[in-house]
C-alpha cells in the first residue's frame, strides 16, 4: 500500500538526490552570476563618478564659452581614445 501512494524507497533516495544535486548546481550558477553583477556594477560606478567629476570640471567652461570650446575639444579627443566607448 506504501509503495503505491509514496513509491519504492530507492526511488525516492534517487528522487531526494537528484534534487539536491539541481539545488547545489542552481545556487553555484546563481553565485557566479552574482560576482559577475558585481564587478560589472563596481567598474560601471566607477566610470559614472570619473563622468561626473569631467561634468563638475566643465561646468565652469560652459559659462564662459571661448574656453569652454577647448576643454570641449580636449575632452572629445580624451573620449575618442577612451577604450569604454
Amino acid at each position: 500500500m506504501l509503495n503505491k501512494v509514496w513509491g519504492k524507497p530507492d526511488e525516492e533516495m534517487r528522487e531526494l538526490a537528484d534534487l539536491e544535486d539541481s539545488l547545489k548546481d542552481f545556487f553555484a550558477k546563481h553565485k557566479e552570476v552574482r560576482q559577475k553583477k558585481a564587478l560589472l556594477v563596481n567598474e560601471l560606478s566607477a566610470k559614472v563618478k570619473v563622468l561626473e567629476a569631467e561634468n563638475e570640471s566643465l561646468e565652469p567652461s560652459c559659462k564662459n564659452p571661448p574656453d569652454g570650446s577647448e576643454a570641449r575639444k580636449e575632452l572629445s579627443e580624451k573620449h575618442a581614445r577612451d577604450p569604454w566607448r
